[in-house]
């Protein structure tokens, strides 16, 4: 079994448990093995022939709206790859294999959590509904995410290193997007209102990075 399938496994009983306690404990399992996974290739030097910069179109299918494609555009980032909108429902990721299998392992447990902490949020009374408190808690999140990210960006700034690694310039990844997608454009920018009570349930949410390496080998990309 390779380490992907077995991290794979480990995330699918993180997302099938109905306890957070033991959602909690796989997810940390995983983790371990994806910064085990990762300390050995960096350790190697093989980052290039066994972690190559590549693009994962169709990655995923958006199916929570506008709050859920907001968490995965910052989370992207947060774990050192791109993220790419696909017509609004379906996304692509672009980066390091490691980084684009850490995103797409990670991102489903996250978006499980937003809407696992709107029920509660809803049945505590703090929302009119549960899916104003859906985009509350998200929007939340993301802005959140977006505000790790920069501040890992502010910590790398002057170090003379570009892109989603030290080892992997930007110019690799951009080169990947445009060959899997042509030119792409940018987004339009929207407002992410929440509320005290979005902002209160989203620092619940658990985040993990994928390793736990110096700032400089986890430069977030550009």
């Amino acid at each position: 079994m390779s380490i992907v399938e077995k991290i794979k496994k480990i995330v699918a009983k993180a997302e099938s448990t109905t306890s957070p306690e033991e959602a909690q404990a796989f997810m940390e399992k995983a983790q371990q093995l994806m910064m085990e996974h990762g300390f050995t290739l960096l350790d190697l030097g093989k980052l290039d022939d066994e972690d190559p910069v590549g693009v994962d179109k169709g990655a995923r299918r958006m199916t929570n709206g506008a709050w859920e494609q907001a968490v995965l555009s910052m989370l992207g980032p947060y774990y050192g790859c791109r993220v790419i909108i696909e017509g609004g429902k379906m996304l692509g990721v672009a980066g390091r294999e490691s980084a684009r299998v850490t995103f797409l392992l990670m991102a489903p447990f996250v978006v499980a959590q937003v809407r696992a902490a709107a029920r509660r949020a809803y049945k505590a009374g703090e929302f009119t509904s549960a899916g104003r408190a859906r985009t509350a808690i998200g929007n939340a999140l993301a802005l959140r995410i977006r505000d790790l990210v920069r501040a890992e960006r502010e910590k790398t700034t002057g170090t003379g290193l570009r892109g989603m690694n030290a080892l992997v310039p930007v110019d690799s990844v951009q080169a990947a997007m445009e060959e899997a997608y042509g030119k792409l454009g940018k987004g339009r920018a929207r407002s992410l209102r929440t509320s005290a009570a979005g902002k209160r349930a989203a620092q619940g949410i658990s985040l993990r990075k994928q390793t736990g390496r110096a700032p400089a080998t986890r430069q977030i990309s550009g």
